[in-house]
């Protein structure tokens, strides 16, 4: 009976997210989740949605019933030559064969944010620069996540696993502080006799609410993508393959999910999924990742974001190393940008 009232939960979650989208102007307002990630996920471009099983805020839940593992993991990043930083630290435990929980912890810091309220003012109303009166402050965001996950053996060779999570984070930007709370929900369908899988996972679905004060809050309307994942070993290659593709937001509630513009300034713009014209450009802006695992030892990784349909994508490419019997891996990625390139280290710990 807990097996099918938490399996109707999770079906519920993914429908009331659908029907509660709307339109408005906050894609953005809980976009930093994406920065919170491990090596392994952002060398792959976030595409492994069916196959990761850390905590991370982009993670997905019913991964973590699915051969539930006990492992820490952690992770550093220097974002665009140090504009910020983020740290992750994410923890899964095993309960049984078929559940398993994690938790993660998350902080971004961005430095020396110039505040010109002290500059004088010319006669048109301009700021006069002048150094010795700038000043500098610094924001800041936490983000902690607790989620559960569930499989069922549907057939034989057919897994289901569920989950949710619980997301909270405290946010400061330059002296003003919000609070945030919202709820995830995760299913992830597996054919164990060709490593195929198939994930459907739903963010915000009670939008993401953030408080700031009385007068002012923030709402993050809720996201359904799908991701798709092949994992094969294969001899004449020496180790195994594992190729993901993850699609953007079907209720384009993101900002990713829009078409480009001719103009310099490019703003959300919802694809149609209705117009069978649009629907490759939709698929061209998801993601792709895919890893080669020589003899369980090292690992090559790169990825592809697409941000421009059938146009330009932002690179990805990473590595790991796996020792002491496999149960360390040491993990590094770097991401393509033309702010600046990103690099990302860490490192992971199972028994």
């Amino acid at each position: 009976m807990k097996k099918l009232a938490f399996t109707g939960f999770i079906i519920s979650a993914l429908i009331f997210s659908s029907v509660t989208a709307g339109s408005g102007d906050n894609y953005y307002s809980n976009s930093n989740r994406a920065v919170f990630t491990s090596p392994k996920s952002a060398a792959l471009a976030g595409a492994d949605q069916t196959f990761n099983q850390d905590a991370a805020p982009e993670g997905n839940p019913a991964n973590l019933g699915l051969y539930p593992i006990n492992e820490v993991s952690f992770a550093f990043a220097d974002f665009y030559s140090d504009v910020f930083n983020t740290f992750f630290l994410s923890y899964t435990g095993r309960l049984n064969d078929h559940s398993g929980f994690g938790v993660s912890l998350n902080y971004l810091y961005v430095p020396g944010i110039p505040i010109y309220d002290n500059l004088e003012l010319n006669s048109f109303d301009d700021p006069i620069y002048d150094p010795d009166k700038i000043d500098y402050s610094s924001s800041s965001e936490i983000m902690f996540r607790a989620g559960y996950g569930h499989s069922f053996q549907v057939k034989k060779n057919m897994l289901l696993g569920v989950g949710a999570t619980l997301n909270a984070l405290r946010r400061n930007l330059l002296g003003y502080t919000g609070y945030g709370i919202g709820v995830d929900a995760a299913a992830t369908f597996e054919l164990t006799s060709v490593g195929l899988r198939a994930a459907l996972v739903a963010h915000n679905i009670s939008t993401n609410y953030i408080y700031w004060n009385e007068d002012y809050y923030d709402l993050a309307l809720p996201q359904v993508r799908v991701g798709i994942g092949w994992e094969k070993e294969i001899p004449y290659i020496y180790g195994r393959l594992q190729v993901n593709y993850y699609t953007p937001d079907f209720l384009g509630n993101e900002g990713v999910n829009s078409l480009a513009r001719d103009d310099s300034v490019k703003v959300p713009d919802k694809i149609r999924l209705s117009n069978p014209d649009e629907i490759p450009s939709f698929i061209f802006h998801g993601n792709l990742g895919v890893e080669y695992l020589i003899r369980n030892r090292v690992a090559i990784r790169f990825g592809s974001e697409a941000i421009n349909i059938l146009e330009t994508s932002r690179f990805t490419f990473g590595g790991g190393v796996y020792i002491i019997e496999e149960r360390l891996a040491l993990d590094f990625a770097y991401l393509f940008h033309e702010l600046a390139g990103t690099y990302q280290v860490g490192g992971r710990f199972r028994w």
